[in-house]
């Protein structure tokens, strides 16, 4: 599973846009409780490994950015 814009706040954007509950990548930790079988890919703008877990792996990279999708894992 792909999430592509994670909602991370960072030096690359920051935003008031993102706050509480729906912050900092809660929907990669869903998608992690959901589907518990399910390898999870994020990419974001920001770096996040704090969000990195047995089956959750981040990336950097520009969602309108066609080079940083095609260079994407």
């Amino acid at each position: 599973m792909l999430e592509i814009d994670l909602g991370v706040t960072g030096e690359n954007w920051r935003s008031a846009i993102t706050h509480g509950r729906n912050s900092d990548g809660a929907s990669l930790k869903i998608w992690y409780d959901c589907f518990p079988n399910a390898t999870i890919f994020g990419l974001g703008i920001n770096p996040c490994p704090f969000l990195d877990r047995d089956r959750i792996k981040t990336f950097v990279g520009r969602q309108g950015d066609g080079m940083s999708l095609r260079s994407f894992p």
